[in-house]
């Protein structure tokens, strides 16, 4: 017997009348379940499997393998070989780290609430071998559904590696008196790991039900929800698990206020402290008292008082964070903005101060004269000849018209640069001819991979000087580049510039353009 027939034998069996009693007013009523229609499980073809493994093949597996072996090259001739390999050993441990966890819970409250579901029905028909198909069926299922999970988890490899690596600040916050470190390198990865938790229960969770639903251990009959108690059991402690987390999710968010963008400034302000923070108190609280109501009620059935005093808690919670806040924020804070916030802007400002080190800057008092004499300026000459007389917008403009070139080259922007010239410093302003392929006439994989891969050479002019016509005097500039300064340019290909790129093929038998 396969899966199909021991479903047909599960769905198309006739149903035995039962007798339930409601739980609160002792009441018995006899009732026949309503007869669930035929399910025909579709047989799978080979060829699908073929082209679902082709499919894999070149959508994921061989672009996934070019990303990789294209970062590799990159770090290597960087000589950050370790730290790509840091980065991509961090990403596996943490898809190990969620694909083991996440199997062992999804595999045994599925399989559990499959055994325990089938003691609701009658399996006489049933043999050894359709039940050990079924159990590799959840088996399946449920590392299909860790492994998407896990794969999920591999994002966070910064925020893990953060954390495996923490470092004491030495400064603490005002509101709660921790070590700053805390906020950087361990707070983002406690809220990852506080939702990923949370997910995969909320996961075994609807898996468990639905098993339990197809097992007629839950149903619905008219006005009414029949429950086994051994799956009221189990989705209870679930369901409880989860509000625990929940509630664990209030309580880390508290800390967050830190990062607040409502106030007069980035951070915890007036209306943060005084309602946010203690509504998430209560929203907490809320939650680990619905986490144990729930238990409760399985043993000492009282669901009226506990969903009253839930939904109370879950109201007053919700309202302090949503909608007082804002109420707070207009008709009590802004009448009166600078002294309910002065104290939240000393923080800020005195962090700040310290965050880039300017508490330790010595402030001396002068007299500025009126007029500049010459014999400041003499002494003051490099300074002078470096007064930059050139602006960003109109000289980007002027690279463009008369330095790109080719129709596939452009410049994106505009730098300012300092480099030693005749024994001085001068500084200057240069643009890179980056490759733009969205010019391209004739756009084809060959062009855009194999010949057109990189932009060429800088263009460099001084910031106080001007050719004839008024156009800018240049140190460096044309194809091949053509210098009049003493600085070296000996690889004038751009392979990598600011404008997004796309993978190229270099050192191949086709001439690359310029």
């Amino acid at each position: 017997m396969d899966i199909n027939d021991l479903l047909r034998s599960m769905m198309n069996r006739p149903q035995r009348e039962w007798t339930q009693g409601s739980g609160d007013n002792g009441e018995n009523w006899d009732d026949e379940r309503p007869q669930m229609p035929r399910i025909e499980l579709p047989k799978v073809k080979k060829f699908w499997f073929v082209a679902g493994g082709l499919f894999i093949l070149f959508a994921v597996v061989l672009p996934w393998i070019a990303t990789f072996m294209t970062d590799l090259y990159w770090f290597e001739a960087q000589g950050f070989e370790s730290v790509f390999w840091r980065r991509f050993w961090a990403q596996w441990e943490l898809f190990a780290a969620a694909l083991v966890p996440g199997f062992i819970i999804y595999s045994l409250n599925w399989q559990l609430a499959w055994r325990r579901g089938l003691r609701q029905i009658d399996d006489a028909g049933a043999d050894a071998r359709a039940g050990r198909r079924v159990r590799l069926f959840i088996l399946g299922a449920a590392l299909l559904v860790a492994a998407v999970n896990a794969l999920n988890a591999m994002g966070m490899w910064h925020e893990f590696l953060q954390f495996m690596n923490k470092t004491p600040f030495g400064e603490t916050d005002p509101l709660f008196g921790i070590d700053i470190g805390f906020y950087v390198f361990s707070l983002p990865f406690l809220k990852f790991l506080q939702l990923w938790t949370q997910g995969v229960l909320m996961l075994t969770l609807i898996g468990s039900a639905a098993i339990y639903f197809m097992t007629r251990s839950v149903s619905f009959t008219p006005g009414r929800l029949y429950v086994a108690p051994a799956a009221r059991l189990h989705l209870t402690l679930l369901g409880a698990l989860i509000l625990i987390l929940w509630g664990v999710g209030y309580w880390v968010a508290r800390y967050e206020l830190l990062f607040s963008p409502t106030g007069v400034v980035f951070g915890a302000g007036y209306t943060d402290v005084h309602v946010v923070l203690p509504a998430l108190s209560i929203l907490t609280f809320a939650m680990f008292a619905a986490a144990a109501l729930l238990f409760v009620n399985f043993f000492r059935p009282m669901w009226k008082f506990s969903a009253v005093a839930i939904g109370l808690l879950l109201v007053v919670g919700w309202a302090a964070r949503s909608v007082v806040p804002g109420l707070v924020q207009q008709y009590r804070v802004k009448p009166n903005e600078y002294e309910m916030e002065k104290s939240y802007l000393d923080y800020h400002l005195d962090y700040t101060r310290r965050a880039f080190g300017l508490n330790k800057v010595t402030s001396v008092a002068f007299t500025p004269e009126a007029e500049v004499t010459a014999a400041e300026l003499a002494a003051d000459n490099e300074t002078v000849q470096n007064i930059r007389l050139w602006d960003y917008s109109p000289l980007l403009r002027t690279y463009r018209q008369l330095q790109a070139i080719r129709t596939y080259y452009n410049f994106n922007d505009v730098y300012i640069d300092r480099y030693m010239m005749e024994g001085r410093s001068r500084q200057v302003m240069l643009g890179v001819r980056e490759l733009d392929l969205s010019r391209l006439q004739n756009p084809t994989w060959v062009n855009t991979h194999l010949e057109f891969t990189h932009g060429y050479g800088v263009v460099m002019n001084p910031v106080n000087e001007i050719a004839s016509g008024g156009l800018p005097y240049f140190f460096m500039k044309d194809i091949p580049v053509r210098s009049t300064v003493d600085i070296p340019l000996s690889r004038p290909e751009i392979y990598f510039g600011t404008a997004p790129y796309s993978y190229v093929c270099s050192r191949q038998d086709r001439r690359e353009g310029v």
